[in-house]
């Protein structure tokens, strides 16, 4: 999904409400973006920008009287392009913590098939892994993803329950994109629709070991990334 690159200010008011939505998991009204950046710009001013936003296809709103939500493009280019302007991944202070007790605690990166590994790390994450190896499948974090409000209805537990049924049908999907993070219709299988997937891979045939990473939609982009680039390391 290629999208435009915003202005500065509107460029920063997502990159706000993102992060927002992320911690909260509720619609992000126009007051808060005003009173948490401390805009000087009137209240009718941020919410044309919103309006804007709104437009252009970056924010949704559930309800007429409701605040914004991120969509899958406000995702992508939050991705795309402000985790890349930072000059480092700004993780949490217990997130940073995490990764250094695990990576010190493994000799081997994850992908050696390192289970107890993979199990922390989807713990941490508050995901779902899905491990494979030589045919071989394991799933680890389920109940931390279903814990997730976006997982609350049956529906959506099926969805999850499918990927991991039909794994080796679902890794050949992901394999074959060449692409590392999906979000949300992004991804080439429908029962993913709604998360966001983090596919990562080492080794060739038979010495080929696979992850993917299932969370929401509004799963915390760098923290997953920090994660990553601790353990699945080149």
């Amino acid at each position: 999904m290629m999208v435009q690159a915003l202005e500065p200010r509107e460029e920063r008011i997502l990159d706000y409400i993102v992060r927002l939505y992320v911690r909260r998991a509720e619609p992000v009204a126009s007051s808060d973006v005003r009173r948490g950046l401390r805009l000087k710009e009137s209240p009718a001013t941020v919410r044309n920008i919103l309006a804007e936003l709104d437009e252009d296809g970056f924010l949704d709103q559930p309800y007429t009287s409701a605040g914004r939500i991120p969509t899958d493009q406000a995702y992508r280019y939050f991705v795309d392009y402000i985790i890349p302007q930072q000059s480092f991944l700004r993780v949490s202070q217990s997130a940073s913590a995490r990764v250094g007790a695990l990576a010190h605690q493994r000799q081997t990166a994850i992908l050696k098939r390192d289970c107890e590994g993979i199990r922390e790390l989807a713990d941490a994450l508050g995901m779902l892994a899905i491990a494979m190896e030589d045919d071989d499948t394991d799933a680890y974090g389920l109940s931390h993803l279903l814990s997730q409000p976006e997982f609350r209805e049956q529906a959506a537990v099926q969805r999850i329950a499918h990927l991991v049924d039909h794994a080796e049908e679902v890794f050949g999907a992901y394999r074959d994109t060449g692409e590392r993070v999906f979000i949300g219709q992004e991804n080439p299988v429908r029962e993913a629709e709604d998360c966001s997937v983090f596919y990562i891979s080492d080794g060739s045939g038979s010495a080929r070991h696979e992850v993917l990473l299932v969370g929401p939609t509004r799963v915390n982009y760098e923290e997953v990334s920090a994660f990553i680039r601790n353990f699945f390391k080149p």
